[in-house]
């Protein structure tokens, strides 16, 4: 899944580290794998 439209520089968790996203995301699935992920306030 691609996400794009994000603001240079916002804030996101991966593989328990933090950080910082370009205007777009590329979210992929590993086969049965669980992938988690939760919305961070900044």
């Amino acid at each position: 899944m691609r996400i794009a439209g994000l603001a240079p520089g916002t804030p996101y968790a991966y593989d328990g580290e933090v950080a910082h996203s370009g205007t777009e995301l590329l979210i992929d699935k590993l086969p049965e794998a669980l992938t988690v992920y939760c919305p961070m306030h900044v």
